[in-house]
């Protein structure tokens, strides 16, 4: 009967052990998986580097100021860092704008969306070249230098010219 008793006890013990190693391995699944997209994006970030040529730093995000009149975000990296005014800011999908402001540890960055940001941009597609302004929306740019009868279409991947050597060309 004792013998029984300890079994059912020692059952039990092992039965809540097994019920909470589930979730355990739930948890470490989750951050597993945080860990291995955060993997895939530096290492996207690191390829475009060495399509660069130069040596390329990586910052995070301390806060992001998106006002109708001004679109910036400071970064965690400044002047000890080698940050300068005019630096430009890319991210694994492009261009995202550039240094306005380098202090010792950190630097603000005004984006490509910003109502005063201006780029040197060309049509991927066919070469055409114009200026693409920040509107003040999120996830709009206008080009207001292109004539009516331009050959660009909706959907048209538009990249860096490279002129006015501040953004490097085909991003």
């Amino acid at each position: 009967m004792s013998d029984t008793v300890f079994s059912y006890v020692d059952l039990q013990k092992e039965n809540q052990r097994l019920k909470e190693t589930p979730l355990i391995t739930a948890a470490k699944l989750l951050k597993l998986d945080a860990l291995e997209k955060e993997n895939i994006r530096l290492r996207v970030l690191l390829e475009n580097s060495f399509q660069l040529g130069e040596q390329v730093l990586i910052a995070e995000l301390l806060s992001v100021k998106l006002a109708a009149y001004e679109h910036t975000v400071v970064v965690n990296k400044g002047t000890r860092f080698g940050e300068h005014p005019e630096q430009p800011v890319l991210d694994a999908n492009g261009i995202v704008g550039q240094v306005i402001r380098a202090l010792l540890s950190s630097s603000e960055v005004m984006l490509i969306t910003d109502p005063d940001h201006a780029i040197p941009v060309e049509v991927n597609r066919n070469g055409l070249r114009t200026i693409a302004f920040g509107t003040g929306l999120p996830n709009r740019l206008q080009l207001p230098f292109l004539a009516k009868n331009a050959d660009i279409v909706p959907g048209d991947l538009l990249v860096t010219s490279g002129l006015g050597g501040v953004f490097p060309a085909g991003y």
